[in-house]
């Protein structure tokens, strides 16, 4: 035990982290039973007790009221903000919507980078929220009927037990150059926003909820007079939220639902669990019937992702994450994928993993709670996309897989696949960890289009021996260095996912990465094992 309170402490030391608590007992508590990678969560979060998040809330609060008074207030600090980078390393994409009657216009949202639009197809991107107060961007929705209303829900529905909680919903009616909240900030994490295409004022919201308490602001929300008013429709419990949320494309009062146990208590995390399950609804969402024939039934069900075709609406897939053995370690990974031919009623096990298929159940990583979708082609229900570490992709109804995206030449796609939008002639958005990209079906080529600056930065430093030289820890996109006047060619110095780094002369740099420290001198070293692998 003492060997084990010197590394943490060790850690701590090296982080330069400062933990909140309110004793010294709790202090030595903490120290004794909660593992070294939960310091961290400890330190953005603290505990989740009711006294500490009633605080929190007066402190957010407190945030949001002092920033729209500062933007008429005196600048404490004189001068001006300038982007410095990096613009060629893009952050973690959650979602993505295409403009029905313009496909120029686009608009991608961001795990922690708020939302952009661009009106050219791609080529040049503008940020459409950073005015507001929270830019943890789970779900963007353009009405069908009026693509000038844009809607919004806030909140990291992909991240993992430190991911940024949300406000709830906000819309636009000039294309996203102002907002308006609507409510719902209760709910944290809004994992999908769906507007009834026949009749827009009627508005759904799924709410994954609050990721470190359990409480009743979960579930499926309804307005019915375009966002003004909300009236839950579907509640599971206090421990499970709703993950994923589709609508018939002919018919709008069918709708299916996908609740999921995710659930993180400070150093406890739940990701499967008994209410695992896929609901339908036939009236507009007034009342659901929980699917059953032929979907699994116990109590160890994952994160679900469902998908339905638009060309044949009564083709439906669903995808099964699930806890269990694979590959020889219990992990949290691709357990299945259903298909139902007469709309959601009754399901078939898709023979998707079988050997020789292409497809595997270690193919998500043991994290496979990290991954929403899947999707359908618009025009083919047998093309199908599973979004994993890679990109799969079957021509046959899910039966054999291909990876068509590039790791290797002129475009590199990244990993970690999140959400996907198609065109009508077939080409589609991919977005990924890195950034996103674009692939024309026409001559089976991608194009990089993550030129927008929105990573996610553990921590900054500035080199002291080379003026305006900025260093950045990210999310999955490794050590990178620039400035910007090379904002779309910052050099990326190492892989993997960086937290801090540290220069010591002129031409040695140490790193840290989430499982091991690294020294740059001309060379990559990995010098000792400095954290649990997560």
């Amino acid at each position: 035990m003492r060997l084990y309170i010197i590394i943490i402490l060790g850690f701590v030391f090296l982080f330069n982290s400062c933990i909140k608590k309110t004793t010294n007992e709790i202090n030595t508590q903490l120290v004794e039973t909660i593992p070294p990678d939960d310091l961290y969560f400890l330190d953005k979060v603290g505990e989740s007790t009711p006294a500490f998040l009633a605080a929190r809330e007066q402190e957010i609060e407190f945030l949001k009221n002092s920033i729209h008074l500062n933007r008429s207030a005196p600048i404490l600090i004189p001068g001006n903000w300038t982007t410095q980078g990096p613009g060629n390393l893009g952050g973690r994409i959650n979602t993505i919507a295409i403009n029905p009657q313009n496909e120029n216009i686009i608009f991608v949202g961001f795990s922690h980078g708020g939302a952009y639009r661009s009106i050219d197809g791609g080529k040049n991107w503008t940020p459409i929220f950073d005015q507001e107060t929270n830019l943890y961007i789970g779900s963007i929705e353009i009405d069908p009927v009026n693509p000038s209303n844009i809607y919004i829900g806030t909140g990291d529905p992909n991240g993992g037990f430190y991911c940024g909680q949300g406000n709830g919903i906000y819309k636009s009616i000039d294309n996203g150059k102002t907002w308006t909240h609507l409510g719902l900030s209760e709910t944290r994490i809004i994992s999908k926003v769906i507007v009834d295409y026949k009749n827009p004022q009627t508005i759904f919201a799924a709410s994954l909820g609050y990721s470190y308490q359990k409480n009743e602001h979960r579930g499926i929300y309804k307005s019915s007079d375009g966002g003004q008013n909300w009236n839950k429709v579907l509640y599971t419990n206090d421990s499970s939220g709703i993950t994923d949320l589709v609508m018939h494309p002919k018919d709008p009062q069918t709708l299916f639902a996908v609740s999921w146990n995710k659930l993180g208590l400070n150093n406890r995390g739940v990701v499967s669990g008994p209410d695992g399950q896929i609901f339908k609804s036939i009236n507009g969402g007034q009342s659901w019937k929980k699917l059953t024939s032929g979907l699994p039934s116990d109590s160890l069900n994952g994160r679900i992702a469902l998908a339905i075709s638009k060309s044949n609406p009564s083709i439906v897939y669903a995808r099964y994450i699930r806890t269990y053995r694979c590959d020889n370690s219990v992990s949290n990974n691709l357990y299945a994928i259903y298909k139902s031919t007469d709309t959601g009623e009754n399901w078939t096990e898709l023979p998707s993993l079988a050997p020789s298929s292409g497809l595997e159940c270690g193919d998500t990583g043991g994290f496979g709670w990290y991954f929403q979708n899947i999707a359908i082609a618009p025009d083919d229900p047998n093309e199908l996309y599973i979004m994993a570490i890679e990109l799969f992709y079957s021509d046959d109804g899910g039966i054999n897989w291909i990876i068509p995206t590039p790791r290797n030449g002129p475009v590199d796609v990244h990993a970690d696949k999140h959400a996907m939008a198609f065109y009508k002639n077939g080409d589609y958005l991919l977005g990924t960890d890195g950034g996103l990209y674009k692939y024309i079906k026409s001559t089976n080529t991608w194009i990089d289009l993550e030129d927008i600056p929105t990573n996610q930065i553990y921590r900054v430093g500035y080199n002291l021996h080379e003026q305006d030289l900025y260093y950045g820890g990210l999310q999955d996109n490794g050590t990178t260095s620039g400035n910007k006047f090379i904002l779309s060619n910052w050099d990326r110095i190492y892989g993997e996912m960086d937290f801090k780094w540290h220069l010591t002369k002129k031409i040695q740099l140490y790193f840290m990465l989430n499982i091991k420290m690294v020294r740059c001198n001309n060379i990559i070293m990995v010098i000792g094992e400095v954290l649990q692998e997560a």
